[in-house]
This record gives structure tokens, sequence and C-alpha cells, in this order.
């Protein structure tokens, strides 16, 4: 087994990081088992996994693994200007089995490349993403029953980016993958991406495979929340085709309020892209003079599943009947 480049270990509290750089060593960048109050200012996570030694070492090779060694907790993280880029592993890991003990976690004008299939996987409470730019593969979301302890992602920019114009991603493989309750019993409700922007670049890429719902009618509110957010398809590729085995985005228990917009700039006549969605709603705006949009731009079709519930709830603002302009 490998190295960390810096573990912090249970009953560690209130640690800062400051301007350090751990490159390519063997096991992460830097490891966190258990404490309180960690704070990383201006630091690089790089290359973990990726040295001249043994790449199976390796695992999980990441640039952040936030792992409480149970029953210790994780809580209380403060990332800010810190760069976690071409991992062996993802960027930023903290998986499902310590969702109880991880808590409260917020990085700011961070940086995340990653080209693997699993490039931001974090499932923690209270996980806020802010101003940050997501070259990696988002899967999964917070694991949790009630939307305080959802995740958030405000002005982030997501992007199928290559790190140094050199590591590129996977074919095919969505920008955002939240799967809920359709393979996983595992709930993945409230994520909010709020004043977020999307873009792929990858031929054949779709943007999103976002399941919400588990068995049964789910509230608005416990969906998947799109706020003020732009889709950029500058790729090429027919999603609409199901016969070349390329997946449409496939959405399932999203909400989209404020004013959103997917716009195709590929002029050409083999860029078609599709949004499948089911159970969905365009929230409307309380000022009748200023409705909320919801625009699309190029060749882009949205299409409904017919799944239980197959609903699409176009103007509603709570319990009025606001407009919103499509």
């Amino acid at each position: 087994m490998g190295f960390d480049g810096i573990l912090i270990d249970d009953g560690t509290d209130n640690v800062l990081i400051n301007n350090t750089h751990c490159i390519a060593n063997t096991r992460g960048g830097l490891s966190w088992t258990g404490g309180i109050g960690l704070t990383a200012t201006h630091c690089h996570f790089n290359e973990s996994g990726k040295g001249t030694y043994n790449p199976t070492l390796s695992n999980p090779g990441t640039g952040l693994d936030i792992e409480p060694d149970i029953p210790d907790v994780c809580s209380s993280g403060l990332f800010i200007d810190c760069h976690f880029n071409n991992n062996n592993g993802p960027a930023i890991s903290n998986n499902q089995y310590g969702v109880d003990y991880t808590d409260d976690m917020k990085f700011n004008d961070c940086e995340m490349y990653s080209n693997r299939e699993i490039g931001l996987f974090c499932t923690g409470r209270r996980f806020i993403f802010d101003h940050c730019d997501i070259y990696a593969r988002v899967v999964w979301s917070s694991v949790c029953t009630t939307k305080t302890d959802g995740m958030v992602y405000r002005n982030c920019s997501f992007e199928d980016k290559p790190y140094n114009n050199t590591e590129y991603w996977p074919p095919n493989l969505h920008l955002i993958d939240i799967p809920g309750n359709y393979n996983v019993q595992t709930p993945m409700k409230y994520t909010l991406f709020d004043y977020c922007d999307f873009r792929v670049n990858d031929d054949d890429r779709e943007m999103f495979r976002i399941y919400s719902l588990g068995p049964g009618l789910v509230p608005s509110g416990d969906y998947t929340t799109f706020n003020h957010c732009e889709f950029v398809y500058d790729n090429d590729g027919n999603t609409t085709n199901y016969g070349n085995n390329i997946k449409s985005s496939i959405l399932s228990g999203v909400l989209f309020t404020g004013n959103n917009k997917i716009v195709n700039n590929n002029i050409n006549p083999t860029s078609k892209h599709e949004w499948s969605m089911n159970s969905i709603e365009i929230e409307g705006s309380v000022d009748p003079c200023a409705p909320f949009k919801f625009e699309v731009e190029g060749n882009v079709m949205l299409s409904q599943i017919a799944w239980y519930p197959n609903m699409l709830l176009l103007g509603r603002h709570g319990g009025s009947n606001d407009a919103a302009d499509i």
C-alpha cells in the first residue's frame, strides 16, 4: 500500500494547510479520516497515483479523500483556491459508507480536473461548491433525507475540458450522473445547481443522467433543482438515435426555477441533442411583469418519457398559476 501526501487522522482538529503542493503521491494528495475543522488555502493536490511506481499501489489515487474511520467524523472543512487535478482516481472522493459521519464541507474558488469515469464523488451532507471550475464528471450527490442537508453548487462551471489539452474524458459518459433510486437503493434528492453553466465539447456526449425519483410520487421540493442555469452544446453527435448506443440526457424529477437556457451552438445537421424527461416542473415567476424564461436554441429536442408518474408542469409557483415563457 502507498502513502498520502498529507494524512489528517482521527482526533486531529482545527488544522490549517496553506500554500502547500502535494504532487504525485502514491495513495492520495490529502486524506482526511477524522477530525473537526480543516482549512486548506491555495493548495495543489495533483497527479496522485501517477508517479513512477506501480499504479496498483495508489488506490484510491485521489486529490482529496474524505473517508472517516467510523465512528470518527469528518466535519467543517473549508477549501479555498485549491486544485485537485489529473489524479489517477477522483478529484475528490467521499463515498456513501461515511455519509452519517461527514458534513459541512465548503469549496470556494477551487478547480477540479479529472478524466476518470468517476471524477467528483461526494455523498456527505451540506457540501457547498461556490465559484468552482469543475472539469470532472460528477457522480452521485448528497445522501440525505432533508433539503437543508442537500448538495449545493453555486456559480460553478461544469465542462468536459481536457487537462492541459491532453487528458481527455472517456467517450459517451454524461457530464452529470445522479442515479438516485434508479439503480442504487440510496435517495439522492435536493441537489441544487444555482446560477451554474454546463458545457459539453466531445462528440456524442450528453449533459445529464438524473433520477431524483424513487417509487411513487415525490413532491417537486425534493427534486434536483436548476436555478438560472445555462446549458451549452458545442459538440457533434446525434443522441436522438437509440440505434447507435448513444444515450440522450435523462432527467426524472427535476425542477427549473428562474431563467434557464439550452443552446446548441453546433450548426452541423449531424448535431442533434435530446432531453428525455419525466416529472418535470418549470416554475413561474411571482412577478407577472417579469416572467421567467425557459429558452431552447439550436437543434435540441425535448421529449417526455412514458414512466409513472409522467408529468410536465408549467408555470406554477407554489400555489399560484404564474406563467413561465417557453
